[in-house]
């Protein structure tokens, strides 16, 4: 039977056997040589087999990678960029204001206007990211 479910199934990298008493080593593939495999409770037909092999191609994280600080800017340090007005970059004050939307660009924000206008929506949002969201709405009503 080719590719059946039934019958003897031969590996085709069987595992060397173990040892005895405390030479002994875990033959299966277990923790030992990554992390665990976890299984779906309540999968779908071939969602479960997808699931664990991937899985298992996944590289176990040894953890978040720490933050060089010597990239870090304190708040009480003097400007970087001394030339530049604090108001560069907004539609406000001194210096060259945000970037004009084309109509490219506010058609590729009209798939996130759902999801800009719940964070809008948020109690913590600012004044000035509602007014931005009213705006991009606003002009994308025209």
């Amino acid at each position: 039977m080719a590719n059946g479910h039934g019958g003897q199934r031969t590996p085709e990298h069987p595992a060397s056997v173990s040892g005895p008493g405390s030479l002994s080593a875990r033959t299966d593939g277990g923790p030992a040589d990554g992390q665990a495999i976890r299984r779906l409770p309540s999968a779908g037909y071939g969602e479960s087999a997808e699931f664990e092999e991937i899985q298992a191609g996944a590289p176990v994280s040894s953890g978040p990678t720490p933050v060089d600080p010597s990239g870090l800017v304190s708040m009480d340090a003097p400007s970087q960029y001394p030339e530049q007005p604090v108001t560069s970059g907004v539609n406000a004050g001194a210096g060259r204001g945000a970037p004009d939307l084309d109509e490219e660009d506010l058609l590729r924000l009209g798939s996130y206007m759902p999801a800009l206008k719940f964070a809008a929506s948020q109690p913590h949002a600012s004044n000035a990211f509602r007014q931005y969201v009213r705006g991009l709405a606003a002009r994308q009503a025209v």
